[in-house]
């Protein structure tokens, strides 16, 4: 700003007239110190939080009555995972009856019942171990669909199962059973492709296949070690095993053990073989070397033994006896014999006084 200029604007500012303020330095103060120390109006703390609880509250009564509505409807709907029927209690025959009454009043159920819920008394499944030594395979009978474990098996004496990994498909028209393996399988050891070989042919013993295919799913043959690449295998026929005892140790139970017979001998001589020693380390003669046995007559199924004998040593000597002849003889086509001189007229359940009727399972589990 130039010099002149200045001056004109300080001579115009002294011709204003003078400006002053009357109040006192007091209110002046006061006034001040008023405006200092106004505090600011506040929303309450409370506030939020209230408004969030009234938010959900106004949620819970709209969406509560549609989730109840929604979860009531998928209660009184059929189940697709259960039956319609409801099962009778066997605790409670009132339950029984009132559900008896609950059927009749509405419509009949048309579904059949789980047939894996109901398995019938005489199905029976059968499953082999080896021996520990792997010098038999022992058949084990029961009704339980599942062999047993492998800390089972060997709680009673037992190998593990060897046939795991194997599907057997069984053609009953054709009178054929299919036995695949694994493409990978490669067994080693001929203890084993023996004890492999014969455990096939018992778990398909009594089940009416005269044919035994093997094969894997890109082969048409199976490696059995130095048998060579099979294809099949013979199904057990008559005559061919005799039976003795198998005990691992005094703790597991004793089982029956077909034991391989040579050449043919007849059911006479077999039952005699019976009380000599062999067959297996854990192996022992399932007839007490006092008993004699003579075939008087064998036709039409039914087998007539005179047998003599010396004291009996116990019940159990007796009924182990009677349980491997009978198993024996049914192998030779038998269905049922006259234990003729045994000196008793009844032993483990057994009327010795008539013809016993052979039961299809031996080495029964319960």
């Amino acid at each position: 700003m130039k010099k002149s200029n200045r001056q004109d604007v300080e001579e115009q500012l002294s011709r204003l007239p003078s400006i002053k303020d009357h109040q006192s330095r007091e209110i002046l103060y006061q006034a001040v110190n008023e405006k200092l120390h106004r505090k600011k109006k506040r929303v309450p703390s409370w506030l939020g939080p209230g408004f969030a609880v009234c938010a959900v509250l106004i949620l819970l009564a709209v969406f509560i009555p549609v989730f109840m509505s929604q979860h009531q409807q998928l209660n009184t709907q059929p189940s697709t995972q259960t039956s319609d029927k409801a099962s009778p209690s066997l605790e409670s025959p009132e339950n029984e009856s009132s559900t008896g009454s609950a059927v009749k009043e509405g419509e009949e159920s048309s579904e059949a019942p789980d047939a894996s819920l109901s398995i019938m008394e005489d199905e029976w499944f059968t499953f082999v171990y080896p021996g520990r030594n792997a010098e038999v395979v022992i058949p084990v009978s029961t009704h339980d669909a599942l062999p047993f474990t492998k800390e089972k098996a060997e709680e009673k004496g037992l190998s593990d199962r060897l046939l795991q990994n194997v599907e057997i498909d069984i053609d009953e028209a054709a009178e054929k059973a299919e036995v695949t393996f694994p493409d990978e399988f490669d067994p080693a050891g001929t203890a084993y492709v023996q004890m492999l070989m014969e455990s096939i042919r018992w778990e398909l013993e009594g089940k009416g296949v005269q044919t035994i295919a093997l094969n894997r799913p890109s082969y048409d043959s199976v490696p059995m070690g130095n048998y060579g690449e099979l294809d099949s295998l013979d199904p057990i026929s008559e005559g061919e095993y005799m039976f003795k005892l198998y005990q691992y140790n005094a703790q597991s139970p004793t089982y029956l053990a077909p034991v391989p017979t040579e050449g043919k001998p007849s059911l006479e001589e077999v039952l005699n073989l019976m009380k000599e020693k062999g067959g297996g380390t854990y192996i022992k003669p399932s007839v007490p070397d006092h008993v004699e046995f003579a075939v008087d007559k064998a036709e039409e199924g039914h087998v007539q033994l005179d047998i003599s004998h010396q004291e009996w040593r116990s019940e159990q000597e007796l009924i182990l006896m009677i349980e491997a002849v009978s198993a024996t003889a049914r192998h030779f086509g038998m269905s049922r014999v006259t234990f003729g001189g045994m000196g008793v007229e009844e032993a483990g359940g057994y009327d010795l006084t008539k013809p016993v009727d052979l039961p299809a399972p031996f080495n029964v589990e319960p």
